[in-house]
């Protein structure tokens, strides 16, 4: 089954409350008003080398884009709740905004792009790539050669 999702209507579990929309993430909220303390009151253990990875992933995700791959997925189940994935989350929502679209597939985040649309739902994912093509920011909105236009992901037959 593939979907897409706005990123704005995403949900979190945090521990304690339950699910919970990504604006009310205790990463997205630490990481958005640069609040190392929000961060240390919900991780506890081993604070410090959290926040300095989750800082070096800001940074590595601001400067060089969203790496696509099995070692760093986005993870969702079927009501749209961050499985693997919420600092990732957290950080795409601070840096593009809540319309980013998250396309998803069996699960998994695939595919990123800037325009919000309807969440529309295909069980056969070949007619969703005739309809909606694949883009990837490697910076914010711009592609390698510096103009504000996308890169289109090219996709294998």
């Amino acid at each position: 089954m593939t979907h897409t999702v706005c990123l704005g209507n995403v949900k979190v579990i945090v521990r304690g409350v339950g699910n919970v929309p990504i604006q009310a993430s205790p990463y997205y909220i630490s990481l958005k008003n640069h609040d190392e303390k929000v961060h240390e009151a919900y991780v506890g253990t081993n604070h410090e080398v959290y926040w300095r990875k989750f800082k070096d992933t800001y940074k590595s995700i601001r400067d060089q884009g969203f790496q696509f791959g099995q070692q760093f997925p986005i993870r969702l189940d079927d009501h749209d709740v961050v499985l693997d994935g919420h600092h990732r989350v957290s950080i795409l929502l601070l840096l593009y905004g809540s319309d980013l679209v998250l396309h998803v597939r069996k699960g998994q985040v695939y595919a990123i792009t800037g325009k919000s649309h309807k969440k529309k739902t295909f069980s056969n994912p070949s007619d969703y790539h005739k309809s909606h093509p694949l883009i990837l920011y490697k910076k914010p909105f711009q592609n390698h050669s510096g103009d504000r236009k996308p890169r289109m992901l090219s996709r294998k037959a």
